[in-house]
């Protein structure tokens, strides 16, 4: 069950630990040294991810592979490996890169929030002695971060995010029908890929992919936003930026 006893010291241990550690990082001077911590912690999130593979195999021999071990099923799925190119991508003074990195910043952070607060596996078995469950949480709340760290790094919080989450959503929507194609050119029954063929939430068939996109699409508007009012000078906010823009152009 969800918000149980355990459940709620594991997200209060887990979120105290994440904000002190990037508080910690935060006064870190090297760029270097954040560097090598973002992709050390993109790294766990992996060996996370595929260690039930080895803990079932090395206690009972046999070892079952779960379709998202193998392919990029679920949005945290694409989060995972996106957070591994931003991490090791040569060339981050690109505009391809700000983009990868914006997109993969918020769907990290909100995609980790959620399988932290709200995680599937958990609600179905709350026992984080079964390692099942345990490093379903543990994945997520490194997710969480990792992304956090992009904030020290990489991207830097303006209305013009949006482009990158656009993009992305886009890609990930292409990325599931493609997955989607592929199982039934297999004669393989396909999987809810990206929550595509079902909504996420049976007992809210209205709340579905596409509503929950343009929510987070909303919701990054809102934000950027407001950040923008408090924190960018009047002359700097993308609303300036914009008429600015069409100054130059006039001229």
């Amino acid at each position: 069950m969800l918000f149980d006893t355990s459940h709620i010291l594991y997200i209060i241990i887990s979120f105290v630990f994440i904000f002190s550690s990037i508080i910690g990082c935060y006064f870190i001077r090297r760029e270097k040294i954040k560097n090598i911590i973002f992709k050390i912690s993109v790294l766990l999130i992996v060996a996370i991810h595929y260690s039930p593979l080895y803990v079932d195999y090395f206690s009972t021999g046999t070892a079952t592979v779960e379709p998202q071990m193998l392919l990029p099923i679920y949005p945290c799925n694409i989060a995972m490996w996106l957070l591994i190119i931003v991490a090791f991508y040569k060339n981050k003074s690109s505009k391809l890169f700000t983009y990868i990195a914006d997109f993969t910043f918020y769907l990290s952070l909100f995609g980790g929030i959620i399988g932290v607060l709200f995680n599937e596996i958990y609600s179905g078995n709350p026992n984080l002695a079964d390692w099942d469950v345990l490093n379903g949480l543990l994945g997520h709340s490194i997710m969480v971060f990792s992304s956090l760290m992009l904030l020290l790094t990489y991207v830097k919080i303006r209305v013009k995010n949006i482009i990158g989450v656009l993009i992305g959503l886009v890609f990930m929507y292409l990325e599931g029908w493609l997955i989607i194609g592929i199982y039934e050119l297999c004669n393989l029954e396909p999987l809810n890929c990206m929550y595509l063929l079902h909504p996420p939430f049976q007992q809210y068939p209205w709340i579905n992919t596409y509503l929950i996109g343009l929510t987070g699409i909303s919701f990054v508007f809102l934000i950027t936003t407001i950040y923008e009012q408090i924190f960018i000078k009047k002359e700097e906010r993308w609303y300036n930026q914009i008429k600015k823009q069409r100054r130059i152009k006039d001229e």
